[in-house]
Parts: C-alpha cells; structure tokens; sequence
C-alpha cells in the first residue's frame, strides 16, 4: 500500500480512493499483541470486500509475462550458465503447476539446447508447456540485416529494452517500424520498465522487472507513443543468475490488478500483445514512425553480441 500511495501522490484523488480499503482494514486489527492475530482474518475480509466494491476504470493494461535473460557468458563459467537454465526453469515449471495464468517466455536459444542435452526430461515438459501455449520462445539481437532476415522467416514484430541503457543517445519512439537494409519493414517494440532502483524519468529500461506500482505506472509513464497503444509490456522475473519470476510476483500481479488507480496489471502472452499492436499501428489515422538503420548500442562498444 506504502508503495501504491507514492507512485500515486500526483493523483490525489485516486491516491485517497486507493487507500480506504487499507485503512478500513487497518482499523478493524486490534493492535494489542495479545489480540492481532485474531482480528487478522476478518480485518483481511473487509479488505477484500472494499477493494472488490470499488471501481477500477483505468483503461490502461500492463501485460506481464515470465521472462529470465541468463547471460550465456558474463561473470561466470558456462558451466554455472548450464546450472542457472536448470534451476531457473524447473522453478517456472513448478509455479506453472500453481498458477494457471502463469505466461513464460525465453529469449536464448542456446539454453534450450543445454537444457536438451543437460536435464531431456525437463527439455520436454518445456515443450509440453510451449504446445500449451504458456511458453513462448524469442531470439536476440541488433544487426540492420535483421528486418529482412525476420520476414524471410515470417517474423513480423521486433521486440527489445537494451537500446534504453545507450549512453548518449535516446531513442525518439517505442513503436514503429524498423526499415532493413532493402527496405524491409518489421514492426519494433520497444519495453520500457523502470528497475527497481531507477528514477522513472530516466532513460534506462530493464527486461528483469519487478512486478510492483513503481514497474507498473512507470511502463506507462515512460511510453512514447501512447497516441498508438494503452498497453505497455512487462517482463518480469530475476536474470543474470537466474530464478526467474517468483511465486511473490505472482501474487503482487493479482493482487494490484484489484486495486483502483493503478492500471489494469493481466497476463498475457508476448504475441498476443504484438498482435494488438500491429492493429493500432494499422488503424491509427496518426504516422508511424520509422528507424532506417541498426540499432547500436553504445553501451555495449566493443564487446561480444549474439
């Protein structure tokens, strides 16, 4: 609640509105030590029987969807690489047991192949889930060539976060279309999620996000192009050593979806969310914006690429 009401001290009135059920329950606890984990459940009850009566009208959605970026080779041995993949995605397995609604996506392919070759039987119980339909898989990278190599392949939508970490330059838009070499067109996305520890108004994006207001609001604060979409996308879940999301982001995701001022928080899947996208872009009386050329990252100068 803390967390809610700051993000929200520009909006006093939705800010107040957030914070009646909170205090509804607050004053139902009795606060002496002998007698608070009695009035816990019903305090917890009025709680959610405020936040069920009030009305959440915000036309905004945050589509979060599971996601784990594991470097292959950074500040470790491959072989704690291979270690991260296995534990990591045995955990999103385990939780998707738990939480139906629970979406994955991964964006490595040479995990899959490690996983294949370390753990088969968890390489097929991915791939159970992915004919579900709960994992969704993706690749990696920058080059110009990229465009025309993507509809060869029938990829029509470019998605990434890292062009936010450029040390000078910032990029104009996070959806348009991205022109190849020969012209190719392919509809770019680009995620715009504030780390834990960012200022919302600073350039730097995170694809390890945290599913809380500041991760939530700041994705529509940071959008560029809200003439185009009211949908942001969020990944969530721990990267570089791995873990992936944990079952406490999963219940933060259904529990602010409840909660009025914030945005609509669902899950969803990453093409789905590209889909909607390519429908604004093709119905909007507005331009798109285009990029014609690669996307160089300055931050990154000099060092190894997929």
């Amino acid at each position: 609640m803390h967390k809610q009401a700051k993000e929200l001290n520009e909006r006093r009135f939705v800010r107040m509105e957030s914070i009646f059920p909170f205090e509804a329950a607050l004053c139902r606890l009795d606060w002496d030590i002998e007698g608070f984990y009695n009035t816990v459940p019903k305090a917890l009850e009025i709680l959610k029987d405020r936040l069920a009566q009030t009305k959440k009208d915000n036309e905004i959605v945050a589509n979060c969807v599971g996601h784990s970026h594991i470097d292959v080779a950074w500040l470790w041995r491959l072989k704690h690489t291979r270690e991260k993949a296995i534990r990591s995605f045995t955990t999103v397995l385990r939780l998707m047991e738990e939480y139906e609604e629970y979406i994955f996506f991964q964006s490595q392919p040479q995990l899959y192949k490690y996983i294949k070759n370390d753990c088969p039987k968890i390489y097929e119980k991915i791939k159970e889930r992915v004919a579900q339909g709960r994992w969704e898989t993706d690749v990696f990278g920058y080059s110009w060539a990229l465009p025309q190599i993507m509809k060869l392949c029938d990829i029509e939508t470019f998605v990434t976060t890292k062009i936010s970490w450029n040390q000078f330059s910032t990029m104009p838009n996070d959806l348009f279309w991205w022109c190849g070499m020969d012209g190719t067109q392919v509809l770019t996305y680009f995620i715009e999620v504030s780390g834990e520890e960012d200022d919302i108004d600073s350039r730097f994006s995170t694809y390890n996000g945290m599913v809380n207001p500041h991760s939530v609001l700041g994705s529509w604060k940071k959008f560029k192009n809200k003439e185009l979409s009211r949908e942001t996308l969020i990944p969530f879940g721990f990267g570089d050593g791995g873990g992936g999301p944990t079952r406490d982001m999963l219940r933060m995701r259904q529990t602010m979806d409840k909660l009025p001022g914030l945005p609509q928080v669902k899950t969803g899947k990453v093409s789905d969310f590209l889909h909607r996208q390519h429908e604004n872009a093709a119905k909007t009386d507005r331009p798109v914006a285009k990029w014609d050329g690669e996307f160089y990252l300055e931050y990154h100068r000099g060092t190894y690429t997929s």
